[in-house]
């Protein structure tokens, strides 16, 4: 059977248009009856844990796929909205990973093993925190349901291809590639979109009962849902090309009627505003600015009767934003210190203000800010990654250490962290940190070869360290048995 690794590359060499793999699993294409379909027990062939393998393998070489965005603030929300779903989706002991994709469309997916792809460009379209969070709780629907599970028992080596196509039409509709347009499937892959539509709607219908119920669980508008659909039928009638693929299961006026009667038979209509996610949302615009200038100029910073004061606090954070990537230091400083001054310990201003001072070489002044709001906030991780910025910039590399290995108890698959790890090691002249740090974000980016490669060196270098040498062993084994799974072992 082809290896994941090889489908991906050449799924994405002869640069295959299959962004409509990524449309259908992102956005719900119809609502379910009252009861949900009695499919029968599809996954008996496929055990959790075999689940869990595969979604986790995929991960990694989709990380080594497609661009990504290190953004941790961002990251940090998405995540905590995501596990706020998930805990009222009856999914049972959710362990869930989201990767940031760098891309401007309008997109998610789940897979097996509880990882979410979601890209950034959600927040450009998205009005309002129900609508984003529809998005999540339709994803989890998935999850909940066994989706991709249930697909492999059927077709377990057409599942592969799948993954393989998801990857490389994520890639392909990013910035980074540019526009490829919306083109035809040839061969293998069209055979299989043929394959995999027989299940689309029924699980769609499925996703979209689920994650409904999951709003409303949250205490977060359900009539999102509908809302957001209306949004994408009005871009797709604006110029859209759907493929043929997604010509059977069409946005039309009936679903999004049929689904906001669904909706509306909840009876509740939760506040749908949120600061944290206007943060978010203007953070992802300056991010993707192409005329930061003129949208600063546009900004309103001053208080009136139009502009209510949390407006005027978004608006100048959206500023301060702006006044970074213009590389206006001192400007976007001060107006993220007018925001602390009305909101101390928002860890969105802080995280703002630290990155501005580190970035305009005032370290000490950051690592001081930083510090204390780690003793009112140990468990942010944005603070506690920016917290090591700041260690490392003025020399405390040993602090720094301390600090991620702590970090890595809770979270030892998180890039970020390993990438500062690569920082700490570094500045501290230690060789099997480096070693150690080179492997794992090589193996976290679906590289194996060259993640056991640097075990190895560390396994060498580690000489008499027998402690040393044990850990380095033991995770190498562990790398091994996660390589036969990234090659479609079970």
């Amino acid at each position: 059977m082809p290896t994941l690794s090889s489908l991906l590359h050449s799924a994405q060499s002869r640069l295959i248009p299959i962004l409509l793999a990524l449309q259908i699993t992102s956005i719900p294409t119809a609502f379910a009856e009252s009861t949900l379909p009695d499919l029968g027990d599809q996954t008996a062939s496929i055990s959790p844990q075999q689940e869990y393998r595969l979604g986790r393998a995929y991960e990694r070489s989709f990380r080594g796929s497609v661009p990504t965005l290190s953004d941790p603030l961002v990251s940090d929300y998405l995540e905590h909205l995501l596990y706020r779903l998930a805990f009222n989706t009856p999914l049972n002991q959710p362990d869930l990973s989201i990767v940031l994709i760098d891309s401007t469309d309008i997109n998610a997916f789940a897979v097996p093993g509880g990882f979410v792809g979601f890209n950034v460009g959600v927040f450009l379209y998205a009005d309002n925190e129900a609508e984003l969070a529809a998005v999540l709780a339709h994803e989890l629907g998935h999850l909940k349901q066994r989706h991709y599970a249930r697909m492999l028992a059927n077709t377990r080596h057409d599942m592969w291809w799948y993954l393989a196509a998801l990857a490389a039409a994520v890639a392909l509709s990013s910035k980074s590639y540019g526009d490829p347009g919306m083109g035809a499937l040839a061969g293998t892959q069209a055979a299989l979109a043929q394959q995999q539509l027989h299940y689309s709607r029924q699980y769609e219908q499925e996703a979209d009962r689920i994650g409904l119920q999951t709003l409303v669980n949250a205490h977060i508008d359900p009539n999102a849902m509908p809302a957001f659909f209306q949004k994408l039928m009005q871009i797709t009638q604006g110029g859209l090309t759907i493929p043929a693929y997604l010509q059977d299961h069409p946005l039309t006026s009936e679903r999004i009627a049929d689904t906001a009667a669904r909706a509306a038979q909840f009876h509740v209509h939760y506040p749908d505003d949120s600061l944290d996610f206007e943060l978010m949302k203007v953070r992802s615009e300056a991010f993707y600015s192409n005329d930061p200038a003129t949208t600063l100029k546009n900004l309103s910073l001053e208080p009136d009767n139009k502009h209510p004061d949390q407006r005027i606090q978004i608006n100048r954070f959206y500023a301060a934003e702006l006044d970074q990537k213009l590389n206006h230091l001192a400007a976007a400083e001060q107006l993220a210190r007018s925001l602390l001054a009305t909101d101390p310990h928002r860890i969105a201003y802080v995280y703002l203000l630290g990155e501005l001072l580190i970035q305009d070489h005032k370290s000490a002044e950051a690592l001081k800010l930083l510090d204390q709001e780690q003793t009112i906030s140990p468990d942010s991780v944005p603070i506690t990654l920016l917290d090591v910025d700041a260690l490392n910039a003025t020399g405390n590399f040993a602090r720094a250490l301390a600090l991620l290995e702590s970090t890595l108890e809770q979270r030892p698959d998180d890039p970020d962290v390993w990438n500062r790890m690569l920082d700490t090691a570094t500045g501290l002249k230690d060789r099997l940190g480096v070693f150690r740090a080179k492997a794992e974000l090589y193996y976290l980016n679906g590289d194996d070869q060259h993640a056991i490669e640097q075990m190895q060196y560390g396994l060498q270098a580690a000489g008499s360290n027998y402690p040393a040498r044990a850990r380095f062993e033991v995770r190498l084994r562990q790398m091994m048995a996660g390589h036969q799974d990234l090659k479609g072992g079970s």
